[in-house]
């Protein structure tokens, strides 16, 4: 017995799995939707179990940063990782859905991925949040690239970075059907975002620059106060001045999982996905092109 089918047998989520009756086909389409439907609906039993699952590793994981047996570094490489799993599930996912139950499978297929962001935050909250790891550490990120560092706005992507890239793929996508927008043909990709959505992207994103011009005033207001810091010779998590500092990271992440989550919930499924392939192939480029950049330096000066 292999590891794999034994630990299947082990998990009752596994052998509670609804059998889907295998009867006579009509005709090969026929065979073909029952397969499907089963392929579908298996799926998404395994992507619940994984996320029950996953959410377990992550709870381990941060037992680790916590304790020193893993820096944060080493969990993002991690969860990095697991990104790219998902990514894969997302391009290889049924693209438009033609039924109903491939509409399910990409809604719940955007649920896991806003999960994963959802396991970030909470571990890197925590993390801020312990004198192991610590809010100057996670603000510094010595595991990201000088690139990425260089984009960071407090310790983390801009919000208002969503819309731009939602933006940048919509008009992509607007152009190269352009002929069957105009012959009233619908694709309902990206491209083809109604006049209610656009304005409930553009209500979102007014919201949330003004959420962003208020955590950026507040970080000022604490780099201004980094002069008593200096006099006082002693910065520590107790210190006032690190909590002021972890609860404006607390709102900057807050508002970067929000906005996404609130943006996913504006588009359709079909939607959701294409943006959320957009969002992670963009970090993958960016965090690429950075440890390119980084790699040529090292071997210039060496």
């Amino acid at each position: 017995m292999t590891e794999t089918t034994a630990t299947k047998q082990r998990d009752p989520r596994v052998t509670a799995r609804p059998e889907i009756p295998e009867r006579a086909a009509e005709s090969e389409t026929e065979r073909r939707e029952l397969r499907a439907k089963k392929e579908i609906d298996l799926g998404v039993l395994d992507g619940t179990i994984e996320r029950d699952l996953g959410y377990q590793v992550q709870t381990i994981l941060l037992e680790l940063v916590n304790s020193q047996q893993m820096n944060f570094g080493q969990f993002y490489e991690i969860w990095l990782q697991q990104l790219h799993g998902l990514l894969k599930e997302l391009a290889s996912a049924p693209k438009p859905p033609s039924s109903p139950d491939h509409h399910s499978y990409l809604g719940h297929l955007v649920h896991r991925v806003i999960s994963h962001y959802e396991d970030y935050y909470r571990v890197k909250s925590h993390s801020a949040c312990t004198p192991q790891v610590g809010v100057f550490y996670i603000f510094s990120a010595p595991w990201l690239s000088s690139l990425e560092r260089s984009l960071h706005w407090v310790a983390g992507w801009r919000p208002t970075t969503i819309f731009h890239l939602l933006y940048t793929e919509t008009s992509a996508r607007f152009e190269a059907r352009l002929l069957d927008f105009l012959h009233g043909l619908r694709t309902g990709d990206l491209g083809d975002l109604s006049p209610s959505q656009l304005s409930r992207v553009s209500d979102l994103q007014c919201f949330t620059v003004s959420e962003e011009n208020v955590i950026t005033d507040q970080l000022g207001l604490w780099q201004e106060s980094a002069c008593d810091l200096v006099s006082l010779s002693r910065v520590d998590e107790d210190d006032p001045e690190t909590q002021r500092l972890l609860l404006i990271l607390k709102n900057a992440d807050d508002l970067r999982l929000r906005t996404m989550k609130k943006v996913v919930e504006i588009l359709t499924p079909q939607q959701a996905v294409e943006f959320l392939i957009a969002a992670a192939e963009l970090q993958f480029g960016v965090r690429g092109w950075g440890l390119d950049k980084d790699q040529d330096r090292e071997n210039r000066s060496s």
